[in-house]
């Protein structure tokens, strides 16, 4: 069985495609600066103190590929949790914009 090369990115190029497996391509350390603004769940509400989806509208359901923008809270805070791992991996210095 041949061992796999791990696919490097390449600078200045734009990658349409899932941040997790964009991040797990650029070595540590490699960016000065990541400035990003992520997914806000927006169809997530709090109604007498319990996260709740609100009402599914075209606006909010289709805004990203792939991404409800209506997680469970604790999918939520898990894939930010993964994603915030990954760019304090390759980078010092994040603006993380919620």
């Amino acid at each position: 069985m041949e061992a796999k090369t791990k696919e490097i990115v390449t600078v200045n190029k734009i990658y349409n495609e899932d941040c997790l497996k964009t991040l797990s391509r650029i070595p540590s350390n490699f960016l000065d600066c990541i400035i990003t603004s992520p997914p806000y769940n927006m169809n997530l509400r709090i109604r007498d103190g319990k996260y709740c989806s609100r009402q599914i509208v075209k606006e909010f359901s289709t805004k990203y590929h792939g991404f409800a923008d209506n997680m469970p809270i604790e999918e939520y805070n898990a894939f930010h949790t993964k994603v915030l791992t990954e760019l304090l991996r390759v980078s010092k210095v994040i603006f993380y914009n919620v």
